[in-house]
């Protein structure tokens, strides 16, 4: 018996022009994203055009076996392909036109498309919008999990000017899924929860220790947004260890009034520095590598016993309330040098290669996912870190 033939729904002059076309994302869709997305363009107008030349669905149905036999590709992956080149390079209106195009011709649905249809509208500037079409979704299926993800992205991820991004708004979608247990028994949406709820947590945190510390600089007149700019930057590349933050903190000491005003203020620098990204620690921040690498039983042991050291030797009684000056936080650090240098009496080894063995087996359960931090609940009302916080050097 012999294979039905596909009816030949193209032109001649169409089908070549398809075909230059799928060379065209070939050649350039690993290096080139414009092309690419230039040349799905065409490609589905081409089907489009031919789409509307009748209105029944079952040669609707045979115009797309058609296309995609021509292009040897299925029609969704297409439309996949196209919908991420777009949004590489900026064409969201372009994916979004041609999108309700196929929509209305039938060959996709928009709920399909909900994650690129989201973030093409933030891109234009619709976040509202947005919010709109995946919180209506949501409604219709309340016990999905991926609508209130893609909720929680338009105000943080999908945001390309970081001071567009709303944290807090982000939080209460990812919250309204996790207050809720939604999807709690699939291990894999939940740690994508959980890794969301963190990730924000933080950024929300340095937004904020960031702004008061530019407020502490205005107020003291010791500078503005351009000192705060780069004392980041000298953070980033150098630590605590660079002239400008040992400037920083004697102009505090020069402007403050009285030794606990001074502390204060120091508290603000600190929140500030423990939440600033570093080189040194492969971007993440003190308060980062604190959190995502948690302490192990011989750092524990170690840290505690160094800073009973530390106290015991400046003759500082622990539960006093006696108030510590900028030069203790100078002298603290070069006492934990010399103190993890040291050999540990019970294991016999330097305390600083114990250590060092230690957080390789914690970054390894990090890496391999199994570590995901769930103190966010801690800040969830809280836009400040304790302030008994470590002093992270």
């Amino acid at each position: 018996m012999k294979k039905e033939k596909t009816p030949n729904f193209f032109s001649l002059e169409q089908m070549k022009i398809l075909l230059e076309l799928v060379c065209v994302v070939l050649r350039n869709e690993d290096i080139n994203s414009t092309r690419s997305a230039n040349a799905y363009s065409e490609m589905l107008r081409i089907f489009f055009d031919v789409l509307k030349t009748t209105s029944l669905d079952q040669e609707r149905k045979k115009i797309k076996k058609a296309f995609e036999d021509l292009v040897f590709t299925d029609f969704s992956e297409i439309l996949s392909d196209f919908s991420l080149a777009c949004l590489n390079t900026a064409q969201y209106k372009n994916f979004l036109d041609l999108l309700n195009e196929a929509v209305t011709l039938g060959v996709t649905k928009e709920e399909d498309w909900l994650q690129e249809c989201a973030e093409s509208f933030v891109g234009l500037g619709r976040t509202k919008e947005a919010e709109e079409l995946v919180a209506d979704y949501s409604l219709t299926r309340p016990s999905e999990f991926w609508p209130y993800i893609i909720l929680g992205d338009i105000f943080y991820f999908y945001q390309i000017q970081n001071t567009k991004q709303d944290f807090k708004k982000a939080e209460e979608w990812y919250y309204y899924a996790y207050d809720r247990g939604i999807s709690k028994d699939n291990e894999d949406d939940w740690h994508v929860l959980l890794e969301r709820l963190g990730s924000v947590c933080i950024d929300r945190l340095r937004r904020s220790a960031y702004d008061r510390l530019l407020k502490m600089f205005q107020d003291n007149k010791i500078g503005d947004w351009r000192l705060l700019s780069q004392w980041k930057e000298v953070v980033y590349c150098a630590g605590a260890e660079n002239p400008l933050h040992q400037q920083i903190i004697q102009a505090i000491g020069l402007s403050s009034e009285g030794i606990a005003d001074a502390n204060e203020r120091l508290k603000v620098l600190q929140d500030a520095y423990n939440l600033s990204p570093q080189k040194r620690l492969d971007d993440f921040s003190p308060f980062e590598m604190e959190i995502n690498c948690p302490k192990g039983e011989l750092e524990l042991r170690f840290r505690e016993e160094m800073f009973n050291g530390f106290l015991e030797q400046h003759k500082v009684d622990a539960q006093s309330k006696k108030e510590v000056d900028s030069r203790f936080f100078q002298d603290f650090s070069d006492f934990q040098v010399t103190f993890m240098n040291q050999k540990d009496p019970i294991i016999g080894k330097k305390r600083i290669v114990l250590v060092n063995k230690e957080r390789k087996k914690t970054k390894k359960l990090f890496d391999d996912g199994r570590l995901i931090w769930t103190g966010f609940e801690v800040f969830r009302n809280r836009d400040y870190l304790s302030e008994n916080l470590e002093i992270c050097p």
